[in-house]
């Protein structure tokens, strides 16, 4: 399946189900990714492209529109079979939810970013030493960010990670669920 290599990148990732299923509100913000299928280029009074497409994931399709500005910025990324992420706004306005995208990367050069909040009751040169070693195993060229005295810090690339499902599930052993975010 063309999704096969993006399974990591996917699991960080909305699922088109979450939205079909109501879990999502009109007009909230949402990151999805899949495969694009039966594109349509449709031209606006002004003269300006723009596109109806579907995005297919493992878990269903959902209608997406790309409107002009969004269009000519990634015009070379939305041909049929294009494997992308996208951030947009649900609308529930019609029949079925769609998603109104705002941005729109190619799948193999998105990179989720790691947030984490420490719990406040733990002791910091533990919790610092153990998520060291983890950055070391899990070495990769994911951003972590960490939240600290209230202002979110960028970790040097040094202690960037590899964005696996092993790393994401040592994080929220080591500090719950609630303190690891991806994005």
């Amino acid at each position: 399946h063309p999704l096969d290599d993006y399974r990591d990148t996917l699991s960080c990732l909305l699922s088109i189900s979450d939205i079909l299923t109501g879990l999502c509100k009109d007009r909230q913000l949402v990151r999805i990714g899949g495969i694009l299928t039966n594109t349509k280029r449709y031209t606006t009074k002004k003269g300006d492209t723009m596109l109806f497409a579907e995005m297919e994931d493992y878990s269903g399709h959902i209608e997406l529109t790309v409107f002009p500005r969004v269009f000519y910025a990634h015009v070379s990324d939305l041909e049929p079979d294009c494997v992308l992420v996208v951030q947009g706004h649900v609308d529930m306005s019609g029949e079925d939810p769609k998603v109104l995208a705002d941005e729109i990367w190619p799948m193999h050069e998105y990179s989720t970013s790691f947030y984490l909040v420490p719990p406040p009751d733990a002791d910091r040169r533990v919790l610092w030493t153990r998520m060291k070693e983890l950055f070391t195993k899990y070495a990769g060229t994911h951003p972590v960010y960490v939240k600290s005295d209230g202002s979110w810090r960028q970790l040097a690339p040094l202690y960037w990670i590899d964005g696996s499902r092993e790393i994401r599930e040592e994080l929220i052993t080591l500090m719950g669920a609630q303190a690891v975010r991806v994005r």
